[in-house]
């Protein structure tokens, strides 16, 4: 599965609105449906907001990312 299939999963799944969603990370409604499409992906921080509203690990969210992968595994570890 890759990132943009998986996010459009977990925002399926939630309760919360796009809108809500783009709120929370503090970025516009059209850089999360780039992100839903698959044409930008978010950064470290914004995957931390959007792990933290969407209940999801930031590794399950985040593994098509390679080059944050060390980050992502730091974050996790802080998490638990």
């Amino acid at each position: 599965m890759t990132f943009n299939e998986r996010l459009k999963k977990d925002i399926n799944w939630s309760k919360y609105t796009n809108k809500e969603i783009a709120l929370y990370c503090n970025v516009s409604e059209s850089k999360l449906y780039a992100w839903k499409a698959g044409k930008k992906y978010p950064d470290v921080h914004h995957l931390w907001r959007l792990s933290q509203l969407l209940h999801s690990q930031t590794s399950t969210l985040h593994h098509v990312k390679g080059q944050f992968f060390i980050y992502v595994k730091m974050i996790d570890s802080e998490r638990k």
